[in-house]
């Protein structure tokens, strides 16, 4: 059962006299991103993003400044001050990882998500940090936090703006994926970390070949880990402690080439 009409009526006008307020506040960057958008030819804005960068020297104030994700339906501009803004259109990213690293040492099996890797068709790699926020967001970080207290149907209502990470999802991961697909399904392999992807299944790292996609139940994977459950009962694990990326990435391939897969964000 969902909000009460009047309930969510007052929910709905107390939200959009706070994005009014937001982007009121970034009111200055929105009109840099509509000239941005427009000198580059990427469209209109979607959404605004920002995060403190922090250079040496940390003590002193010139060591600290904001940087600006500008999100079009075209691609990502990243701004900062005094330099050329710098475009990354969604044709030219030919590879995306969802970026974890070890909370300890790389003996342990526990990891911190950081966010994503882009890499352009220049080969340069764009870090999309986990910790961007976004302007317009009239809740602020504590967005996601709030709506998890409430119970489940009044969350369901609850309006949130999207986050970056649903952003690159949408637009860089879908492509990436889908030329994966393509790439498999011509004959060629894809790896991430020490898996690959090939026509014929999977192959870890110390398998004498593929184990065959008919012989596969499902595959179930987290950051550094991938179980594959077979239909005989056994199943194999490959766990890669020198690399925490790109897993929710290889589910979404593995999905696509028509497999019984499934990600579960967490260390």
């Amino acid at each position: 059962m969902g909000m009460r009409p009047e309930a969510r009526q007052r929910l709905d006008e107390q939200y959009q006299r706070m994005v009014g307020q937001a982007k009121q506040r970034s009111a200055a960057n929105w009109r840099h991103a509509v000239q941005v958008g427009l000198e580059l030819g990427m469209g209109e804005p979607l959404g605004l993003y920002h995060r403190t960068e922090i250079t040496p020297p940390v003590r002193l104030r010139r060591g600290r400044f904001v940087r600006w994700l500008y999100a079009y339906p075209d691609g990502l501009v990243e701004v900062d001050p005094g330099v050329p803004p710098r475009p990354v259109r969604w044709d030219e990213v030919t590879g995306v990882v969802d970026h974890w690293t070890p909370d300890v040492s790389e003996s342990e099996s526990s990891w911190s998500y950081k966010g994503f890797l882009l890499t352009a068709g220049d080969d340069r790699t764009v870090t999309i940090r986990a910790d961007y926020q976004n302007a317009l967001d009239p809740y602020g970080p504590g967005g996601g936090f709030f709506a998890a207290l409430v119970p489940a149907e009044v969350a369901a209502d609850f309006p949130l703006v999207r986050p970056i990470a649903d952003l690159i999802t949408e637009q860089a991961v879908a492509r990436v994926v889908a030329r994966q697909v393509e790439a498999v399904r011509a004959g060629r392999v894809v790896r991430r970390g020490d898996v690959r992807v090939t026509p014929a299944g999977i192959v870890g790292p110390k398998d004498a070949g593929a184990t065959p996609w008919a012989e596969i139940e499902r595959v179930e994977l987290r950051p550094g880990r991938v179980d594959v459950r077979l239909t005989n009962g056994k199943s194999r694990r490959y766990v890669n402690y020198l690399d925490g990326s790109g897993y929710s990435v290889l589910c979404q391939l593995l999905v696509g080439l028509g497999a019984q897969a499934s990600y579960e964000a967490r260390g």
